[in-house]
């Protein structure tokens, strides 16, 4: 495992951004609530070797051996001139459909996970007036249960004849932008000698439609965090989508899955910069999901590098020759707890 380094970042939107969820025949549609981790990553190495900081080389290194390793980024909620970072929520947080009354059992599952009494965890929770509630597992929360809201920008463009130089008939098409001045929270794991080279404030490019303008951002790196862990935690929060399902490894660590609460779906991988391919569509498990686990390492391993890893950029998988990253970002759950607090507060 190659020597890293731990930031706390902040992205700010400088211009309306296309971070797409659906793509159509007539333009880009319901954008994202968060930056994907993989394409955090991208952004920065791209404006890295734009800047002159990595070579060709370094961005081909970062293709066959990711180091620079990013999480999602989530949106920033300002309240009476407090912030408040959002995270997914778990499928143990719910809220009642009529009164938006919210419950967690996140503390109730901690003490039933540790008798090992998995099969009496309840996925199921009941407003006291109005009776069964709707989960918010995977939806973004901050403290108090608070949501984040996006300003979207309705924006249409028309395609351009290259030989007339004239609009093409029949060739509109409609963009749902997020606007600028959102910001973001994430973590990045730097490896040192690109840290070296780092201002604390730099630009990067974020999303679609890069050539008209869209997708200006401003990182800011903030808190540098140090591997503190003095005990193993054995139950984590995905803040990234999960996969492989059973096991992981970076270096000689390894996190063994006993048990996941959480639900599956189907997510691109992305895309490949160094061969230009579109990544694969792989079965993983939504951001939030509960995990029980044990961390196996050799003595060869730095296990406290290795879990602020977890936190900081997740683990990179390979499939076939092409790496996916942005996924398997872990958070222990009091430390999860401690930043987003009692939804119900």
């Amino acid at each position: 495992m190659s020597s890293h380094r731990f930031f706390e970042i902040e992205v700010t939107l400088l211009s309306p951004t296309i971070l797409t969820h659906k793509i159509t025949k007539t333009g880009y549609l319901k954008p994202l609530d968060h930056i994907p981790g993989s394409t955090l990553r991208g952004a920065i190495l791209t404006a890295l070797y734009y800047y002159g900081y990595l070579n060709q080389v370094d961005l081909k290194n970062e293709a066959t051996e990711p180091s620079l390793l990013a999480t999602p980024a989530y949106p920033i909620i300002s309240v009476e001139n407090r912030d408040f970072q959002t995270l997914p929520a778990t499928p143990f947080d719910f809220e009642c459909k009529l009164c938006s009354k919210k419950i967690s059992k996140l503390r109730v599952l901690t003490s039933v996970l540790e008798k090992g009494l998995y099969q009496q965890v309840e996925l199921t929770a009941d407003c006291p007036e109005h009776g069964s509630m709707k989960t918010l597992y995977s939806k973004l929360l901050a403290r108090g249960g608070k949501k984040p809201s996006l300003n979207i920008v309705y924006t249409t463009s028309v395609a351009i004849n290259k030989a007339t130089r004239t609009a093409m008939r029949g060739m509109l098409y409609n963009y749902e932008a997020i606007a600028p001045g959102l910001r973001f929270w994430a973590r990045v794991a730097f490896p040192d000698h690109i840290v070296s080279k780092l201002e604390k404030k730099f630009e990067i490019s974020i999303g679609r439609g890069r050539s008209r303008g869209f997708g200006r951002a401003q990182i800011t790196l903030l808190t540098e965090h140090e591997p503190e862990f003095t005990s193993l935690p054995t139950t984590f929060i995905a803040l990234s989508p999960l996969l492989p399902l059973k096991m992981f490894t970076w270096g000689s660590c390894s996190v063994v899955i006993d048990v996941i609460y959480g639900r599956t779906f189907k997510i691109i991988g992305g895309w490949d910069m160094a061969y230009g391919l579109r990544r694969p569509i792989v079965t993983a498990v939504k951001r939030g999901a509960v995990l029980k686990t044990k961390i196996k390492y050799s003595e060869h391993c730095d296990v406290r590098t290795f879990l602020t890893m977890l936190s900081h950029g997740g683990v990179p998988v390979k499939y076939g020759n092409m790496w996916l990253t942005g996924f398997n970002v872990l958070f222990p759950l009091e430390e999860y707890l401690n930043m987003r607090g009692d939804i119900g507060a």
